[in-house]
C-alpha cells in the first residue's frame, strides 16, 4: 500500500509544483504465517487510508498559504500535529484498557496439586532438552502509528517542491538545509553489497542469517567496490 501526495502552487488556477509517492509500511517477515500476513497487509491498507484522510483535511489546512523554503517551521508543525495524534491513541488506549479491566471477571486460581515423581534430579553441566531455547526467535517490531506515513511523505513533499521551485537538484537543496554554504562537490556514501541472500529456508546454517553483505572500506568509489 502506498500513499500519493500532490503539492499545487495558489494562483488563478492551480499548477501542480511535484507529487511524491511513498510506501506505507515495511514488508512483514518470510517467517510469519499466511494468516498473520493477510492481517498485517490488512492494516496497512487502513493505514494508508487514515493517512490519505490527514492529509486531504488536517494536514492540507495546516500547511495552506505555506512557502516551501521554510523547511524547519514546517516540519515544527508537522511534529506537533503528530504528538496530538499519538496523545489521543494513549488516551482512547487507556480508557479502553479500564474499560476492559471493570468488566472483565475475576480470575480463579487452581488448586495446586502436588504429584510425586521417580524422575531422578538433573545434575549440574548437563543440559535438558525441555530446557533448551529454540532456533529460531520472533522478531520484535516497532510500533508504528497508524496513518504516520503522512508525516514523512508530507515533509519529504516539501523538501521537494522547493528544490523544484529553486530550480536545483533535491540532494543539493537537502544539503542547504543543513548547510549555508552549499560545497560544489558532495560525497555520498557508498552503499553496502549484498553477496549472498539466506533465509530460513536456505540449506545447513545458512538458514541462521539474513543476508552476507560486504561493508565497504571509506575512501574508495562506486567502481572500486
Amino acid at each position: 500500500a502506498c500513499v500519493k501526495l500532490e503539492i499545487s502552487s495558489p494562483g488563478n488556477v492551480l499548477q501542480r509544483v511535484c507529487s511524491l509517492v511513498m510506501a506505507s509500511e515495511g514488508e512483514p517477515p518470510d517467517t510469519m504465517a499466511l494468516g498473520l500476513k493477510d492481517q498485517e497487509y490488512s492494516k496497512k491498507q487502513e493505514s494508508s487510508q487514515l493517512a490519505v484522510q490527514w492529509i486531504n483535511h488536517s494536514l492540507s489546512g495546516l500547511l495552506m498559504g505555506q512557502q516551501p523554503y521554510n523547511q524547519s517551521e514546517l516540519d515544527c508543525l508537522l511534529r506537533e500535529f503528530l504528538k496530538e495524534k499519538l496523545s489521543e491513541v494513549h488516551q482512547q488506549q487507556e480508557q479502553e484498557e479500564v474499560t476492559r479491566t471493570e468488566f472483565s471477571e475475576p480470575v480463579v486460581q487452581p488448586l495446586a496439586v502436588t504429584v510425586n515423581s521417580d524422575k531422578k534430579p538433573i545434575k549440574a553441566g548437563k543440559k535438558s532438552a525441555a530446557l533448551e531455547k529454540p532456533l529460531f526467535h520472533k522478531e520484535m517490531r516497532a510500533p508504528l502509528l497508524p496513518g504516520s506515513v503522512a508525516i514523512s511523505a508530507t515533509s519529504m513533499a516539501i523538501a521537494k517542491a522547493a528544490a523544484r521551485l529553486k530550480s536545483c537538484p533535491l540532494y543539493k537543496h537537502i544539503a542547504s538545509l543543513s548547510h549555508t554554504e552549499v560545497q560544489q562537490k558532495l560525497k555520498i556514501p557508498v552503499t553496502m553489497v549484498t553477496v549472498l541472500c539466506c533465509g530460513k529456508a536456505s540449506p545447513g546454517k545458512l538458514n541462521l542469517l539474513k543476508e552476507v553483505m560486504v561493508l565497504p572500506r571509506p575512501g574508495l568509489t562506486a567502481s572500486q567496490v
